[in-house]
């Protein structure tokens, strides 16, 4: 029989807060059987699917099987020792803040759903199960689950294309997406499969008997999140050939590291991959429509969504006698773009034809900048959000060739109609203003490729030089690519043209380089040609060959003068230094402050930077002289977006006023009230109170104890209810989880009024831990 129970979290707060409830309502099935009503129950599953009786009913039905195999399969008694705590392998719910830090280490396999998904709800219990199983908690995997719905950027970065999504990942990779069967035990033996492909994680001292094994040994010293992919296909090729494999954490044994890999004995047998080792190199060229509201070279209007051929001037359809008339906004556009990209503006630069015969270029020719362009020699900052190669986010700076001034050209519909094919013009988009922003192949994965494509569509977009839109071919990509192994002249390059989606840009050079070396190593050579990319076929295809070098018969253009600008202003004349003034702050710039001014690290600033309303909010805590790029950090992530999350509100529409934020913050970073209880304060005025946050915390009793003798004394009184807790700790068992239920039993038996370092302090002093192997 289950037991239907609730708990008023307004009456009974210790109880709620010691259990984590944080949103409302919230259903917790335990499966504890005390043997007294005094015995305390704790290890609540979280009920996340929908809320009607059908699916209550079908997850109670489980949890109660689930117990009953559990009671059978039990040989021995429950402990009945109130003090005694079991760790339980449960289903960890990730979000923004501890989806990269929590994936850093080890394997993990996670859950990409949303709520309202049908097949994501009827695979709930099952991976629930997954969570508790005995062979996956032997597996050493993780189980994880993400909401889409409430951690959107999480799924976008990971490349979520719909629910649930299935990943796993190691050492912060991701290794692969799961496709295959659903029940418990299928997903069982695919975590045991990719469990166990690394090899058995070794500290230093065990690693002796491998490394003696008569059937030889291979075994990775690493750093954590270092050449996962490659280990991973070379282990398997280690076993196959009958040798032992192992790993070990140089993170955790950097005594033992540094010698065993020095001194390996000769008679040891080693492996090395099949594979060679390779580099790659990418070269992008970005071309994105200018913001202007009318093309290059005509008033014709510039609009996406206009009727077919309704926005063609006679130029723009070359009609004899028209001449081109240069548009002023478009030169502006581009000379933003190319500051932002610290180029060195020309102020001189020249237009050219370029020839060539395409049935959406009425003029067979286009005008362009070949000569001398815009701009050149430039640089990009741009942060590499993830990675698969196992590092972490990381900055990384390409150099730009150029910056040039063109024209687009129109678009081609082919159809099929009455068994004919068919191609139809439309000409609104010929004539728009392009700028073509050309890098240096200084690119090397995909993940670059795709990091550097999403930033530059966000700089020039907020500079206000393109929309960037990529859905409305205002921003299309060209990617150079080719391989060559280490210490080899590069290798032969082929070019995959008009890529319109930045996953479509990764996807694309993911293919392309796989596919060169495949050739390579098959003996084959690869061929100089232009490709396009199909998501259909998830690959590139070939368009047509560049073995013979196209000839576009570039000459100047006749009917236009060289383009003169002026770094001061100047009537007539585009002037450099005030569209140098007119500049946004830029991501680079922002970062750059984040990091030397305020003291964030490269994934707090990533945090900060997230969304505008964070940024700005963030900005104005750090004028405050008391207040630290560290503390309104805390603050900011801690109690206040902790409490919006919990209140399903967001930080634009916070009914507390951003002046008030502030005088919070303040109190927070001069340590006159606690982080947690920071979170009752910021309750207490999102319901309506609008007393000044003195008066709200006094009337709470929420200033923090700052007086050791009080500090010590609590402690003290937590340490001797907690008899068992403290002998497991003085054995060294569990001792960081341990001592973090110790430190939050302290701040709740002092009304959340002391902090968690001030505890952890004090506790760990008294009960002499440090230096203990945690």
């Amino acid at each position: 029989m289950v037991k239907i129970a609730k708990v008023d979290c307004t009456l009974e707060k210790e109880l709620c807060n010691q259990e984590e409830v944080t949103g409302y309502p919230t259903l917790r099935f335990y499966a504890g059987e005390a043997s007294d009503s005094s015995e305390e129950v704790t290890g609540g599953v979280k009920y996340q699917g929908k809320r009607d009786l059908d699916s209550l009913e079908t997850w109670l039905r489980d949890k109660v099987e689930q117990r009953m195999v559990s009671r059978s399969e039990t040989t021995t008694a429950k402990p009945s020792d109130k003090a005694s705590l079991e760790v339980k392998k449960e289903v960890r719910d990730l979000n923004a803040e501890t989806f990269h830090g929590t994936l850093s280490e080890g394997s993990h396999f996670v859950e990409f759903f949303a709520p309202w998904c049908g097949h994501c709800q009827r695979l709930h219990p099952v991976w629930e199960s997954l969570g508790l199983s005995e062979n996956v908690e032997r597996s050493g995997t993780s189980i994880g689950r993400v909401d889409c719905t409430s951690q959107r950027d999480v799924c976008k970065e990971v490349g979520v294309a719909g629910y649930p999504t299935l990943i796993f990942f190691r050492e912060g990779v991701r290794i692969e997406e799961y496709n295959g069967g659903r029940s418990l035990s299928e997903l069982e033996a695919y975590v045991d499969k990719m469990s166990s492909m690394g090899g058995k994680s070794y500290n230093a001292e065990q690693l002796a008997d491998v490394t003696t094994s008569p059937s030889g040994a291979l075994v990775r010293f690493f750093d954590r999140g270092s050449w996962v992919m490659e280990w991973m296909r070379l282990a398997q090729q280690a076993k196959s050939v009958g040798l032992r494999i192992a790993e070990v954490d140089c993170a955790l044994s950097p005594g033992e590291c540094a010698p065993r890999v020095a001194c390996m004995s000769a008679t040891q047998k080693v492996v090395r991959a099949s594979a060679e080792i390779w580099k790659s190199v990418v070269g992008l060229e970005v071309h994105a429509q200018m913001a202007s509201k009318s093309k290059l070279f005509s008033r014709a209007g510039s609009d996406f969504y206009a009727p077919i051929n309704s926005l063609v001037s006679p130029f723009d359809a070359a009609h004899p006698g028209t001449l081109p008339v240069l548009n002023r906004r478009c030169v502006e556009d581009a000379v933003k773009a190319a500051l932002a990209l610290n180029c060195q503006i020309n102020l001189v630069s020249y237009f050219d034809r370029k020839h060539y015969f395409y049935a959406d270029l009425p003029a067979g020719y286009q005008i362009t900048q070949q000569r001398v362009p815009i701009a050149v020699d430039g640089r990009f900052e741009f942060l590499v959000m993830h990675t698969s190669d196992g590092r972490p986010s990381y900055l990384k700076e390409v150099r730009v060739k150029q910056v040039q001034i063109e024209q687009d050209s129109g678009k081609s519909l082919h159809m099929i109609e009455d068994g004919l094919a068919r191609t139809l013009i439309d000409l609104n988009r010929a004539g728009v203003g392009l700028m073509e922003i050309v890098f240096e192949p200084d690119v090397e994965t995909a993940d670059e490729a795709v990091s550097l494509v999403r930033e530059l569509a966000e700089v020039l977009e907020l500079i206000g030089a393109s929309s960037a839109r990529m859905d409305e071919g205002a921003f299309r990509v060209d990617v150079n690519v080719s391989v060559n192994r280490s210490g080899e002249a590069l290798g032969t390059r082929t070019e995959v043209k008009n890529i319109g989606s930045a996953n479509f840009v990764g996807k694309a050079v993911d293919f392309e380089i796989q596919r060169q070396i495949d050739l390579l190593q098959s003996g084959k050579k690869v061929e100089n040609e232009t490709r396009a990319y199909s998501d259909v076929l998830k690959g590139t295809v070939p368009m047509r060959d560049k073995e013979v070098k196209q000839d576009y018969r570039f000459m100047p253009e006749p009917n236009l003068p060289p383009l003169r600008l002026t770094e001061e202003e100047c009537r007539g004349f585009v002037s450099v230094e005030k569209l140098r003034r007119s500049l946004p702050e830029l991501p680079e710039q922002k970062r750059n402050w984040l990091a030397k001014k305020c003291g964030l690290s490269l994934p707090a600033a990533m945090a900060v930077l997230l969304k505008p309303d964070i940024y700005e909010l963030f900005n104005l805590l750090v004028k405050s002289p008391r207040v630290t790029g560290k503390k309104a950090y805390t603050f900011i992530f801690s109690p206040l977006m902790s409490v919006l999350k919990q209140r399903e509100e967001v930080l634009s529409a916070c009914s507390v006023s951003a002046k008030t934020l502030q005088e919070l913050c303040v109190l927070f970073a001069d340590e006159k009230v606690t982080s947690v209880a920071l979170k009752s304060v910021l309750n207490a005025m999102m319901e309506g109170d609008t007393r000044p946050p003195e008066d709200v915390i006094e009337d709470l009793n929420l200033w923090q104890l700052t007086d050791p003798a009080e500090i010590e004394r609590v402690c003290e009184e937590v340490i001797q209810d907690s008899e068992n807790l403290v002998t497991k700790i003085r054995k060294g068992k569990n001792v960081k989880v341990l001592m973090n239920t110790l430190v939050k039993a302290v701040r709740t038996r002092s009304g959340e009024r002391i902090a968690s370092n001030d505890a952890a302090e004090v506790l760990t002093r008294k009960l002499n831990t440090s230096g203990r192997n945690k």
